[in-house]
């Protein structure tokens, strides 16, 4: 079953970390928060999580849907 939302948050020493909501398993850890959500809205696509829920440095939260994150056009394809 997949989570039903993925959690971002940050450690005491500023890696942050993607986890399914209630469970500890750290699905990825990452330099920047930017990063962090990238590799959430990939996950939520691969699983069908609903929700990706950031908690910032600061504490406070901000709730996304989750969507696909945008293709990538190929040099190639945008020169055309």
């Amino acid at each position: 079953m997949p989570p039903e939302r993925l959690v971002v948050r940050s450690d005491d020493r500023g890696v942050w970390r993607v986890k399914p909501e209630g469970d500890d398993r750290i699905l990825s850890a990452h330099v920047s928060e930017t990063a962090a959500e990238r590799a959430a809205a990939v996950y939520a696509a691969e699983t069908g999580a609903a929700e990706i829920v950031v908690y910032d440095r600061y504490f406070r939260v901000h709730s996304k849907r989750a969507t696909p994150p945008p293709r990538r056009r190929s040099r190639e394809s945008a020169e055309t």
